[in-house]
């Protein structure tokens, strides 16, 4: 009997132990998922489908959206609460040192987060996005040269009659005006917004054609008719070429236009940053709409399967009274492949709901900023501890989720490492402190910059006197290194101009 009870005790204990290497691998597999975008994750799925006979993949039948939507109310618009499942052990957390950028900060909020590390030069980005487009053959021809007559700042400087030369003597092909029109057009649309642009006006509008906040429809307006006094800074004569108060123009050159790039190529020329923006396909897409946000995160991995013809073969072998050596092996194998295709379908299906938790904590957390459609200053300091409080998950998974995600919001791409920041002390007229997020910061220390008189710039001493006075209490060292490593600024003697 005691022995019985011993072998018992050993298939129960063995069990426990198959149970929990399943799980550890279920969360290591969870863990690759989570650390790239959707578009490495595809990848991933995809080799090992080449690699498995007994998985499946359905590319007609996607993976299921899934959405949430926070209204005026408390707490997280998750269907099934922030899921406090599994401490997440066994995960690195390596956020800290995501693509070793302090903080995701773009200059001026232009494109706030929406600049991505790469090796790919702007030629090599936008052919990436030629050969993934609905052109044809020829079209994608015309393409190709227009995207070598940009220049350095990414502004078209070819003209129509050259590249129809050059496309007759150099590949046979003939063309009219109006074919390049097109194509230009639709090259317009790659990222970074506003590329292959004629003139200022016109890269400016098509980066507010991509927006849409309450202020994108006047910015249109007064790009459209008023641009060279809005460059020259000569807002009151805006006001009154559109009969609209000054106020209010000043208003929306703040929270819009200062937002946009008049130099979206620039970025893959900054030899300080080594930035450079990329085309990203966003994780989650969030829309906000009289005080509710809501958030989706697109079906763009397939969905899964364990082939159902595997299965049947394994089940034969289960019929088998006996089973050869050769038999036995082939077993084994098919027992491994269905139980690797279970857990990579398990992990997928871990990976969405860590991604809806992850969204909806971060969006409840700067629920401010998203209301404000991307006011700089309602953002909020914030680390993984505050999402870890939030949602009952380790920061090392939280870490993993935030890895290389974009989030698409009505005022352009926003990488989810933007939402972290840590806190500086702000003095208010009235004596009381409060914290703010570091990016307010930078954003205050960009329009210092960027207003000053070239002839005579500021010098970190002279920005940080001027900082202080706002409130921020920041030390001169501080400030120089915000400038010359977030915000990628030389120091006053090599910004100042003798015109």
């Amino acid at each position: 009997m005691a022995k019985g009870n011993k072998n018992v005790q050993r298939g129960e204990q063995r069990l426990e132990q198959i149970q929990r290497i399943r799980i550890a691998e279920v969360m290591v597999k969870t863990s690759e998922l989570l650390s790239g975008s959707d578009d490495e994750a595809n990848e991933l799925i995809h080799k090992e489908a080449e690699d498995n006979p007994a998985l499946e993949v359905d590319e007609t039948s996607r993976a299921d959206e899934m959405s949430s939507t926070q209204g005026d109310g408390e707490g997280s618009a998750n269907d099934d609460g922030y899921g406090h499942d599994g401490d997440g052990s066994g995960f690195d957390n390596d956020y800290d040192h995501d693509d070793n950028d302090d903080d995701g900060y773009s200059p001026s909020g232009r494109g706030a987060g929406v600049l991505a590390r790469a090796d790919d030069t702007l030629f090599d980005t936008l052919l990436q996005q030629i050969a993934m487009s609905n052109l044809n053959d020829d079209q994608k021809r015309i393409a190709c040269h227009i995207v070598g007559n940009l220049d350095d700042n990414g502004f078209f400087n070819g003209d129509s009659y050259e590249i129809i030369a050059e496309l007759m003597a150099q590949e046979d092909i003939y063309v009219e005006e109006d074919d390049i029109e097109h194509v230009l057009k639709v090259v317009q649309d790659f990222e970074p917004a506003g590329i292959a642009a004629r003139d200022i006006r016109e890269c400016l509008l098509i980066q507010l054609a991509k927006r849409n906040t309450p202020y994108t429809p006047l910015a249109t307006r007064m790009v459209s008719e008023c641009c060279d006094e809005i460059i020259a800074n000569r807002l009151d004569r805006v006001a009154a070429a559109l009969d609209i108060d000054v106020a209010e123009v000043e208003l929306v050159v703040k929270k819009e236009i200062r937002n946009l790039d008049p130099k979206p190529g620039g970025a893959y020329n900054n030899t300080g940053s080594g930035d450079k923006a990329m085309h990203v396909t966003p994780t989650f897409v969030v829309s906000v709409d009289e005080g509710n946000i809501e958030v989706e995160i697109p079906n763009t991995l397939p969905e899964l399967h364990v082939s159902y013809s595997y299965e049947q073969a394994l089940a034969d072998f289960d019929k088998r009274d006996k089973l050869s050596k050769n038999d036995a092996q082939l077993k084994a194998e098919f027992v491994k492949n269905i139980d690797k295709a279970k857990t990579l379908i398990q992990a997928l299906k871990m990976r969405q709901t860590t991604l809806k938790q992850t969204i909806s904590a971060i969006i409840h957390f700067q629920r401010e900023y998203f209301l404000s459609y991307g006011d700089i200053t309602a953002l909020k300091p914030m680390n993984l501890k505050d999402l870890e409080d939030i949602t009952g998950r380790d920061s090392s998974i939280l870490s993993r989720a935030c890895s290389g995600k974009y989030v698409s919001t009505p005022w352009g791409n926003v990488r989810l490492k933007f939402f972290f920041s840590e806190g500086i002390v702000k003095k208010l007229p009235d004596g009381s402190e409060v914290e703010v997020a570091n990016k307010e910061v930078m954003a205050a220390l960009q329009e210092l910059i960027d207003n000053e008189d070239k002839r005579n710039p500021l010098s970190d001493e002279q920005l940080t006197i001027k900082l202080n006075a706002m409130g921020y209490q920041l030390a001169r060292r501080t400030v120089g290194k915000y400038r010359a490593e977030s915000l990628n600024y030389p120091k006053a003697s090599l910004r100042k101009t003798f015109v």
